[in-house]
């Protein structure tokens, strides 16, 4: 009996399992290449291994952004231990990422489903209109996966062989950052290839002192005909890693003229980078020539990936015409490197003047109080010029202050000294100040004529009224006599009503008398 149970539950179980629906996917892609605003085709076999029919099949896929997908077979019913080929097409627009995707494609039916996915290569599409024609491109360096530190530049070795007939042929070669789908630096070049000929070349990409040391990097690099890319360009694309060391530091720019003029002044200036992963603190930068016995430096600290610039100003004393180098010394804690920078002095050099005008602004001043003179200079010299002032001691007045202590005027401009000054109680109406002008081994000396004024106390209202009735004798005089003949008339109009009030009064009288 209990053989018996334990074989109708074996039947039992086996015919549970073989009734369930099963889906398989096979003969699918490992991997597909797309370009962008391309289209890419594949498909791949769905088979029904279970043992009953299964309905309303579809299909759907998790796709990289960018991407659409199409299938040519949906709602689908497949009878049991049949197959089906399911055709389907990829898209990627030109905002599609570059680089390797993902893609996972799914098939459901009624109680059964399954899945399957693969690697999907977007690529750029560097030549407008896809590969054509018969230039034949070979790169020698970089090669894939080379690695280059931030700072450096990637040299690009490659040759042109142009199979056809004559050609001018343009080269193009870019850093492209995959993960943020931009351009990071460019070169070009342009040349002309002869029937059957073939060239090597050289190009260079610089990596920058800020970029991302994470992203995807990929140098591409395309020879086309000029005007004519439709027919002839091809291209290559390689895969770079960028790396950052842990301490580095370069000089990102440098910003002098090259060939100046006796006299004139030149300034430099150096951007200093930090491409290294930690903060460099205490970066110097020294710039000197011995032959010149000139030396100055800066000292600034740099953050991970940041930039500063080191100001140089008026290196370039005069000197003999001539050519110059100048030594650059960055150096930190872990850091030392030279660099340096040559400048030409011309010797077609006009003569080295020197000379100076003066403008003053007159002014009055008060006994006690604080005023300020403006003393302007202009450069008549044909070179830069420091100019000072000294004010000689007066007794008429004290000095407070001159400002600025000295000025540094180039030629054909001006600048403005203040002098601020208190004049004394002894002080007479015009007063003479002695001003020195000296610049270098020069001295001119000006008189400047200045007014001094001791301030009026107020007047009494009864001093001024005084004053003005002095002043104003005549209309004084005038305007009373009015004033006395007005009141003369009052009192005569007056007297005469009141003598005719008094006659009328007596009339009266008399009438009641009789």
């Amino acid at each position: 009996m209990k053989k018996f149970i334990f074989f109708v539950f074996a039947f039992f179980m086996l015919s549970f399992v073989s009734a369930q629906p099963s889906l398989n996917i096979s003969d699918h892609p490992q991997s597909l290449v797309i370009f962008r605003n391309k289209n890419v085709s594949s498909f791949f076999r769905l088979t029904n291994t279970g043992n009953e029919t299964i309905t309303n099949i579809n299909f759907s896929a998790i796709l990289p952004e960018e991407t659409k997908i199409w299938f040519y077979n949906q709602n689908i019913t497949l009878p049991q231990n049949s197959s089906i080929i399911i055709n389907f097409t990829l898209s990627a627009s030109r905002n599609a990422g570059i680089g390797e995707k993902i893609v996972l494609i799914s098939a459901t039916g009624n109680e059964a489903s399954t899945n399957f996915s693969f690697i999907l290569k977007i690529k750029r599409g560097f030549c407008k209109y896809g590969e054509k024609g018969d230039l034949i491109l070979d790169v020698e360096e970089p090669e894939e996966g080379d690695s280059f530190y931030v700072g450096e530049k990637i040299l690009l070795e490659f040759s042109v062989e142009n199979e056809g007939e004559e050609k001018d042929i343009v080269v193009e070669a870019e850093l492209y950052d995959a993960t943020e789908n931009e351009i990071i630096e460019e070169d070009s070049l342009e040349d002309t290839l002869e029937e059957e000929e073939e060239k090597s070349y050289v190009l260079e990409l610089k990596i920058p002192y800020d970029i991302e040391m994470h992203h995807e990097y990929i140098v591409y690099l395309k020879v086309y005909e000029e005007k004519n890319e439709d027919e002839h360009c091809k291209e290559k694309e390689i895969g770079v890693k960028i790396k950052k060391k842990l301490h580095s530091i370069l000089i990102e720019n440098k910003s002098f003229s090259k060939v100046m003029a006796c006299g004139s002044h030149m300034d430099l200036i150096l951007k200093i980078a930090n491409t290294g992963r930690k903060d460099e603190k205490n970066v110097k930068v020294r710039v000197y020539n011995s032959e010149i016995n000139f030396s100055a430096e800066q000292i600034k600290d740099i953050e991970e990936g940041g930039i500063e610039s080191f100001f140089f100003y008026d290196i370039f004393p005069t000197v003999s015409p001539g050519k110059y180098i100048f030594t650059i010394h960055v150096s930190s804690e872990y850091i030392s490197f030279y660099d340096n920078i040559e400048i030409e002095l011309k010797e077609n050099c006009k003569k080295e003047i020197k000379n100076v005008s003066i403008r003053t602004e007159s002014i009055t001043a008060f006994v006690g109080k604080e005023s300020v003179l403006r003393l302007t200079l202009f450069n008549t010299g044909n070179t830069r010029t420091t100019y000072k002032i000294i004010v000689e001691k007066c007794e008429w007045a004290n000095i407070l202050s001159i400002f600025p202590e000295s000025l540094e005027i180039d030629p054909g401009l001006e600048g403005t000294f203040l002098i601020n000054f208190t004049p004394h109680e002894n002080a007479s109406l015009n007063n003479l100040l002695n001003v020195t002008i000296v610049y270098d081994s020069f001295t001119t000396t000006e008189l400047i004529n200045i007014n001094v004024k001791r301030e009026t106390p107020p007047v009494p209202f009864w001093r001024s009224l005084l004053f003005e009735l002095e002043r104003n004798f005549v209309f004084i005089f005038i305007f009373a006599l009015t004033i006395i003949f007005i009141i003369l008339i009052l009192l005569l109009f007056k007297k005469a009503r009141r003598t005719k009030i008094k006659a009328k009064k007596q009339a009266k009288k008399g009438k009641a008398s009789f």
